[in-house]
């Protein structure tokens, strides 16, 4: 299906649209905890065992002349051609096993999919999944793979791969060595097939609604809600499992359960299968239907078991495989269900009460759960709404036993549970508690009382979940002492149902975890450096007045890595180190204000004093020592000296050197080179560059200069002024003073500069020494300090850590703690152990609780602060004159109908509550009664003769169907033992005939929602009271919510009747009016709208979809419809990066779903820096009528006109997208765009 130039329609034709998500959504829909990878396999795709399979891949065939196919695909991968023809049909049984697989754990999620917890979005929301077992028995050890349909109308046969981090289907003929990179498991895709592409969602007849495979990996059925199922047998090669061309079947009716009969364990392997379908027939008859077919021929046997109508319809269906049965799960009984009840149209089915709440699922285990002395019984895992997980053994046709054996606080959707050791790890999803790894200490005892009780447990993994999200608010940033956020506006959601809801903060970026206590005698540490002395690493400290030596000892498999120290070394400990380095196996030089030493630690080797002046900084390459001194007659006079450590001391043994008397000077340490310096310097390094030493020295007037060391002299190669950059570049650095403070050399050919007023600047150095500007970014308003943490990656640290990766587009990205407050980071230092050469790196780093250690993953993913609000939190809403939020919740204890969380410390406050006469209300009492809920809230600004004061409406309704309105005004205080409280004062109360929706201020005028009506009010400064309340407007559906622009234009959404725009005013007889500024004219289910700029953007219910609609004289006329995961809200904000002026000015749309995830969606203005950035790899134009045009064509030759095909491709290829956000997006997910072009986007 050709997909041609796109059209990207806007008002003016001046701007395209953009889209990056920002956090993908954290709803499970499946966990397998073992899935097994190879992790030697090739690069390649997946042997076709067809040399001619165009009847597979294309509609109608090609002609013979087709030139097309010349560059496919088949022939770019690795090892094309390598085998000959009848290996790729060589049987099963005789396939080389894999070698070196590897258990990983993948979880599937609404859109994306977590690969040992990183994750890889997809294209499109995930409709169902399914693992695809590759064949392990005494023969064969394949691995598996996972069989995925997506909403958008593909099927995707995806196997996992074992690459370096930033490695993509563009670089499968790209050479790597895995002992020099990062690697990780990747998920790509081999197969796919176009099932519904053409649709904007899928229909009932679409294949793709329900994935089930065959436990031996022999066959896979895609059932479509209705109407048929697809069977695609299997063919297992030594490179992977392969799909052959699929049968359809036509089923008479809805498909309302399937899967598979399993095999009996450890039985020979044949080519029957049997599966069994639960129908709803179009005559309303209720059917089991069993099908049989051989892989090996084209045949196919079904027998029907009409059910009567009194049969349960079951939530699940468990295939049996020692019992050659299926287990059939009800809200109330378990029923077996046997094959030959089915063949011989037998009902005497045995059934079994289920004494749990309502289950929701199911797992299999492989590993024994509860011991039974049978191997022919089966153990079913049966989970319910209320936490608990159910054993169920079946032997004989008889449920043996039932009875629970975990159970935690969560409702559980899907889960999986397998023993560890004697221990049981337990993985679930909640789609609206907890998503979480534990590990189970042990099963719950076989005799309790009802309820069973929590089973003890350790939590492994916390899967934040942030879903379903209840309410919505984008703030601006906090920012705290010595801290720097990314961006200027920050997200928070109010999540969870019940008691388990939640106020969270959404960010994305890198996560940190400190492990262990803090050492608080080290929270004064300025800088640190590694030492290596044979086979002891040693950790150097430097403090204010004094040096620390501490000798790092690793982590056993039970006690903790810890620092223990050292006390008669062999070096200077009354004065701060400036610079210490190994320059030997054995010997290490350190720098102090006063003294330059050679020592092995345990004896001086060497010495050198400083006669004139102290060494303000200093740095040290091989065996070259360069310093920088201060005259000690004037501050301002600076000399730069470069000194040899000799390489005779350093041959000398240990047993035979000397010490030498500190306060002298040795020949041993001899001085090269010394010159004046004109500027006061501010920092100094040494680089070495293609055999090549040359210094690099930062002044405080902002200056850069290279010194190039040769022949024993200095000599000036480069100098330049980062003012010179701030002006030919035009950057918006108002008040930057520019004084360098670090520098790093990357490859040779990348230089990160950081000045101390928290700015990075990144240069290339040309082949004469030359720096060329690249980009500048904005971290902090403190000193940056640079640490190198792998060969790509560098650590920005600057009260915040930031990580930079040269290998992508080197925009510094955040490193979150995972922790309620956030507080500076003064240094850091990686620790290169073995845990750092995976996805993780191992630091120590100092803040103000003292020195710690931690772990920074390289997963990019969510960072979630999160605090439970008590019960039923419906509404939130952020107080900023006094750092609080306040939560709305319809608690059965009226004192918990407000809540209160202080922003700063992230803590739950307490509360106590005053009338209107200033009397505190009895114990009990509250000033919401018995039948009155909050539902909404608006901060409301008064200005009382020039005093803005600043209080709390509050919308309520009541058990009656009538509503209430109140002010309160809401502050902190201290009590008697100095705590902080929130004190609520009721200022005034009123009734209404119906329950109060939504409340607005316009100008001093307050407008409320409720029912079908518009109202206002104001107050009376003379009078201190409110005026009478008017009716503005009556409308025909129900008023969802309200917005007020600067331009006094009030828009509304209704229930039924889309968006409303109406234009505030006051006549001459001081009365408020709204008149009809537009409408849209075309009913639609609304969730809500959002301004932007002269655009509305709303959010459809029905079509899951963020509409823009513009406004053509009255009417609002839609234009621009992207798909989303789920039912969208929309909102306005700000998540562009500080140093990017034209994404920190820009209002984009933030589009939420109830699922949690997280889009925004920008305009790109044609005259940007960052269009002629995409108009380099997206070819755009203009046709005649002046549209902007976008070709996708070239990512998208592999699957021109093809309904399935083979590859290698990244899951999220641009051609698996759905329909309509194809047409005029620009889409940041895509690995072709990110990995070119930068969104300046950051949550």
């Amino acid at each position: 299906m050709t997909h041609p130039t796109i059209a990207i329609k806007t008002q003016d034709n001046s701007t395209i649209y953009a889209k990056k998500t920002l956090l993908h959504s954290p709803i499970f829909n499946n966990i397998f905890p073992h899935f097994y990878v190879s992790l030697h396999k090739r690069i390649r795709n997946i042997r076709n065992l067809s040399l001619q399979d165009d009847d597979m891949q294309y509609l109608a065939l090609q002609e013979e002349d087709s030139q097309f196919g010349v560059f496919s695909d088949d022939e770019m991968l690795f090892d094309i051609g390598e085998s000959d023809t009848n290996d790729m049909t060589e049987d099963r049984s005789s396939q080389k096993p894999h070698r070196n697989l590897k258990t990983i754990s993948v979880i599937v999620r609404n859109t994306s999919l977590l690969v040992n917890e990183q994750v890889f979005p997809f294209s499109a929301p995930v409709r169902s999944s399914c693992l695809v077992k590759g064949i392990r028995n005494e023969t064969a050890q394949e691995e598996d793979s996972l069989l995925v349909s997506l909403k958008s109308g593909f099927l995707l046969l995806i196997r996992i791969f074992y690459v370096p981090y930033n490695f993509d289907d563009t670089e499968y003929n790209e050479d790597f060595s895995r002992s020099r990179r990062r690697m990780l498991f990747k998920p790509f895709v081999v197969q796919w097939w176009d099932v519904s592409s053409n649709l904007s969602a899928p229909s009932l007849f679409t294949s793709g609604y329900s994935l089930t495979a065959q436990s031996s990996g022999l066959s896979v059925v895609s059932t479509s809600a209705c109407g048929g199922f697809r069977i695609y047998n299997c063919n297992h090669t030594e490179n992977g499992v392969f799909f052959q061309n699929h049968e359809t079947i036509v089923v008479n009716g809805s498909i309302l359960h399937s899967c598979f009969a399993q095999p009996i364990k450890g039985s020979i392997l044949d080519n029957h299968v049997m599966l069994l379908m639960m129908v709803l027939t179009t005559d309303n008859r209720l059917n089991l239907n069993l099908y049989g077919w051989s892989t090996s021929e084209r045949d196919l046997n079904v027998s029907t078991l009409p059910l009567d109508g009194g049969f349960p319809l079951p939530v699940f269906i468990v295939p049996l495989s020692n019992n050659g049965s299926f287990l059939y799960v009800t809200p109330d009984e378990l029923i077996i269900i046997t094959v030959h009840d089915i063949t011989s149209a037998e009902y005497n089915f045995r059934r079994h009460d289920f004494p749990g709440t309502f289950p929701t699922n199911f797992y299999c285990p492989e590993s024994e759960i509860v011991s039974f002395d049978d191997e022919t019984v089966d153990e079913v895992l049966v989970s319910t709404d209320n936490g608990t997980v159910f054993s169920v053994i079946v032997g004989n046709g008889l449920v043996l036993s039932l009875k629970p054996v975990v159970r935690i606080s969560d409702p559980i959707s899907l889960f999986s549970l397998e023993a560890s050791g004697d221990r049981f790890e337990l993985i679930y999803g909640s789609s609206i508690g907890l998503n979480r790894m534990l590990m189970i200490e042990e099963l719950l005892p076989d005799s309790f009382e009802s309820p069973p009780p929590y089973s003890s447990s350790l939590l492994l993994k916390n899967y934040k979940n942030w879903a379903p999200l209840l309410d919505v608010q984008i703030i601006d940033a906090y920012k705290s002492k010595n801290t720097f956020l990314n961006s200027t506006q920050e997200l928070w959601c109010l999540s969870g149902i019940g008691k388990r809801a939640r106020l969270s903060q959404l960010r994305s970026g890198y996560s940190i975890t400190r492990l262990g206590d803090a050492y608080s005698s080290l929270r004064k540490v300025e800088s640190m450096r590694w030492l290596g002395v044979h086979d002891s690493l040693y950790l150097v400290c430097t403090l204010p007045f004094e040096t620390m030596l501490l000798e790092y000892q690793q982590a056993g498999e039970s006690d903790e890595e810890e620092l223990v120290e050292v006390n008669e070394a062999s070096i200077i400990t009354d004065q701060p180190t400036i610079a210490m380095n190994m320059i030997s196996e054995e010997f290490a030089v350190q720098v102090t204000p006063k003294c330059i030493l050679v020592t092995s630690l345990e004896t001086i080797v060497a010495s050198r004093s400083v006669e004139d002046g102290i060494i303000v900084m200093s740095d040290i390459v091989g065996n070259i020592v360069g310093t920088v001194s201060q005259s000690p007659t004037s501050n301002s006079v600076y000399t730069l000296e470069l000194i040899e450590v000799s390489e005779e001391i350093l041959n000398i043994p240990d047993e035979d050197s000397m010490s030498q008397d500190i306060d002298g000077n040795d020949g041993s340490i001899d001085l090269v080179c010394s010159i004046l310096v004109d500027t006061q310097v501010s920092f100094m390094k040494l680089l070495a560059r293609d055999d090549e030493l040359f210094v690099l020295v930062g002044g405080f007037e902002g200056t850069i200069q290279i010194f190039k060391f040769k022949e024993k002299s200095l000599f000036k190669v480069f100098e330049e002024s980062l003012f010179t950059y701030y002006r030919r570049e035009n950057l918006q650095l108002d008040g930057a003073s520019l004084v360098p403070s670090d520098a790093l050399l990357i490859d040779e050919q990348t230089l990160l500069l950081g000045t101390k007023d928290g700015l990075l600047f990144s240069f290339s150095i040309t082949t004469t020494i030359e720096l060329e500007y690249k980009k500048f970014f904005k971290l902090s308003d403190i000193e940056v300090k640079l640490s190198k943490a792998t060969d790509n990656i560098v650590l920005a640290i600057c009260g915040t850590i930031w990580l930079v990766d040269i290998s992508k587009p080197a925009i510094p990205e955040p490193i979150i703690f995972d922790e309620k407050n956030d507080r500076p980071v003064k240094c850091l230092l990686p620790i290169y152990d073995d845990r750092s050469r995976g996805v993780e790196l191992s630091v120590l780093l100092t803040r103000e609780e003292g020195l710690s250690f931690a772990t920074v993953s390289f997963l990019d993913g969510s960072v979630i602060r999160q605090i439970n609000v008590g019960d039923s939190a419906k509404k939130f809403i952020h107080l900023p004159h006094i750092s609080l939020f306040a939560v709305l919740s319809t608690s059965q204890d009226r004192n918990g109908r407000l809540r209160f969380v202080d922003r700063k410390t992230f803590k739950l406050l307490p509360h106590i509550e005053y009338n209107s006469r200033n009397k505190k209300y009895d114990r009990g009492n509250s000033m919401f009664d018995d039948d009155e809920t909050p539902i909404c809230c608006k901060i409301w600004s008064l200005d009382k003769l020039g005093r803005i004061s600043k209080k709390l409406l509050i919308g309520c309704s009541t058990l009656a169907g009538t509503g209430r309105f109140k002010i309160v005004d809401v502050g902190k205080v201290t009590d008697h033992d100095n705590k902080t409280l929130v004190k609520v004062s009721q200022l005034n109360c009123f009734d209404h005939p119906e329950p109060i929706v939504w409340i607005e201020q316009v100008d001093d005028h307050i407008l409320f929602a409720s029912g079908k009506s518009m109202y206002s009010t104001s107050y009376n400064i003379e009078g201190k009271r409110l005026n009478p309340v008017s009716s503005l407007v009556s409308l025909t559906s129900d008023i969802i919510s309200i917005s007020v622009s600067t331009e006094k234009i009030i828009s509304v959404t209704t229930k039924l009747d889309s968006v409303f725009q109406f234009e505030f005013d006051i006549d001459a007889a001081r009365k408020e009016t709204l008149q009809l500024y537009a409408r849209d004219p075309s009913p639609k289910s609304i969730s809500n709208h959002a301004v932007w700029d002269s655009k509305i953007v709303v959010g459809d219910k029905v079509h899951s979809s963020v509409i823009i609609m513009d406004k053509n004289n009255k009417t609002l006329v839609p234009g621009a419809r992207f798909k989303t995961s789920g039912v969208p809200r929309v909102f306005i904000g700000n998540f562009g990066l500080y140093w990017d002026n034209d994404a920190v000015n820009s209002k984009d749309v933030i589009s939420i779903t109830v699922d949690g995830e997280v889009t925004l969606f920008k305009q790109i203005n044609i005259n940007s820096e960052q269009f002629q950035k995409l108009s380099q790899i997206i070819p755009l134009q203009r046709n005649g009528n002046g549209d902007l045009k976008l070709s996708t064509d070239k990512w998208d030759t592999a699957f021109t006109d093809k309904v399935s095909g083979k590859g290698f491709k990244s899951i999220n290829k641009s051609y698996f997208r759905n329909k309509d956000n194809k047409q005029g997006l620009v889409d940041y997910d895509l690995t072709e765009i990110s990995k070119v072009c930068h969104s300046y986007i950051s949550l």
